[in-house]
C-alpha cells in the first residue's frame, strides 16, 4: 500500500509485545522506526524459543522494518545520543512502568522542551494513574480485571483462556497506532505536542460495548443472543470432532441454515429455540464431517463457517487470494511467513 506515513520517524522504547506490534503497523504505513534496545540484553523476546537462526521467531514476526539501536539510557553519553534523536523524530513510544521514564529522564515534560512537537504515548498495563498504576500484570491479568476473561467460558461456566494475546494487541498495541495517529495529525496542524496514556485493561474493557448495555438493561437481548449459547449464534460438534459455527442472527439466515441441515420446521422458532429442539440441531450437525457440511453450505448464505485452526485458516482459499500472508527476506535469519498489514 502507499506508505502516507514516509517522512514520519519513531523512536521505539518497548519490548515484548504490545510496543513493537503497534510500531510495526507504523512501519507498514511507512514511518521509520528506531528500535532502541539496552546494550546488553535487547528486547527480552529475541531470547524466546523458538529461535530461527539468530532471532526468536516472535521477534521477526513483532519487528520486521525496524533500524536498531543499541542505547544504556542510564550512561549520560547514550542519553544525549537519544536526545539527539529526539529533536530529529516524530513520536516515541515507550512501554516501561509508569514513573521510570521519569527516573531515567525521558519523560514527556523533559523530552517536550527537545521538541515541542512531539507525539508521545506511553502503553502500560493499567494506566499512569491509579491505585493499580505501578504494579506487574500481563494479558491474561487484564483480561480478568476487565471482565472479559469473566465472558469467555467452557461448558462447565469455567473461564477460558484464549491463544491470542488480545489485551496485549487489542487493547495495547492497536490503540497506540490510533493514539499516534491522532497525535501526528494534531501535530501538524496545531503545532503542539501531545501526550497520550494508553491502559491495556481499559482497552479491554473498551471491547464489552454490548456487556454494558446489557448490565445497565438486563435482558436486554442482544448480549445473550451474540453470547454463545442461543442456537442460532453458537458452535456445533461435526461427525469428525470438529466444529462449525453458525452464527444466523437475523431470521433469512436462519431460515436458509435450517433448510440447509433439513430441519425446516424450525425456521419458525428462530430466537425461541427449545432444548429439544437444540439437541435436534446437534444430532443433525453431528451425523456429518465439517467438509461435508462446508460443501453443502457452499452456495448457502447461512453465516455457517468452520472452525479452522490457524494453519488452515492462512491456506483457506480467501485468504490465498487476499494475500493475507508477507513473504519477508530476513538477512540472517531467511524466508519468514507474516501477516500482512489487514488495510488494503
Amino acid at each position: 500500500m502507499n506508505k502516507i506515513l514516509e517522512g514520519i520517524k519513531v523512536l521505539d522504547l518497548t519490548r515484548l509485545l504490545p510496543g513493537p506490534y503497534a510500531t510495526t503497523i507504523l512501519s507498514d504505513l511507512g514511518a521509520e522506526i528506531i528500535k532502541i534496545e539496552d546494550r546488553e540484553s535487547g528486547d527480552y523476546i529475541r531470547h524466546i524459543p523458538p529461535i530461527k537462526n539468530k532471532n526468536s521467531y516472535s521477534f521477526l514476526t513483532l519487528n520486521r522494518n525496524k533500524n536498531y539501536r543499541a542505547l544504556n539510557l542510564k550512561d549520560r553519553g547514550d542519553l544525549e545520543v537519544f536526545y539527539d534523536l529526539v529533536k530529529s523524530s516524530d513520536v516515541v513510544i515507550e512501554g516501561f512502568r509508569p514513573g521510570v521514564v521519569k527516573s531515567l529522564g525521558i519523560d514527556f515534560e523533559t523530552l517536550k522542551e527537545l521538541n515541542p512537537q512531539l507525539v508521545y504515548c506511553s502503553i502500560s498495563g493499567y494506566g499512569q494513574t491509579g491505585p493499580l498504576s505501578k504494579k506487574a500484570g500481563h494479558d491474561i491479568n487484564y483480561l480478568a480485571l476487565s471482565g472479559l476473561l469473566g465472558q469467555i467460558l467452557d461448558e462447565d461456566n469455567r473461564p477460558t483462556v484464549p491463544k491470542s494475546q488480545l489485551a496485549d494487541i487489542a487493547g495495547g498495541s492497536l490503540w497506540a497506532v490510533i493514539a499516534v495517529l491522532t497525535g501526528l495529525f494534531s501535530s501538524k496542524v496545531k503545532k503542539q505536542s501531545c501526550y497520550f496514556d494508553v491502559s491495556m485493561l481499559e482497552g479491554m474493557l473498551f471491547l464489552s460495548p454490548l456487556a454494558l448495555a446489557d448490565l445497565q438493561a438486563p435482558k436486554s437481548g442482544l448480549y445473550d443472543i451474540l453470547g454463545g449459547k442461543n442456537p442460532n449464534y453458537c458452535v456445533y460438534k461435526t461427525k469428525d470432532q470438529l466444529y462449525m459455527a453458525l452464527g444466523a442472527v437475523e431470521q433469512k439466515f436462519w431460515d436458509r441454515f435450517c433448510m440447509g441441515i433439513d430441519l425446516p420446521e424450525l425456521t419458525e422458532h428462530h430466537l425461541c429455540v427449545d432444548e429439544k429442539q437444540h439437541q435436534q440441531i446437534k444430532s443433525k450437525i453431528a451425523q456429518k464431517t465439517q467438509s461435508e457440511w462446508e460443501q453443502i453450505f457452499c452456495d448457502i448464505d447461512a453465516c455457517f463457517t468452520p472452525v479452522l485452526s490457524l494453519e488452515d485458516a492462512i491456506n483457506h482459499p480467501h485468504m490465498k487470494d487476499r494475500n493475507v500472508i508477507l513473504e519477508i527476506q530476513h538477512p540472517d535469519d531467511g524466508n519468514i511467513q507474516q501477516f500482512a498489514l489487514p488495510i488494503r
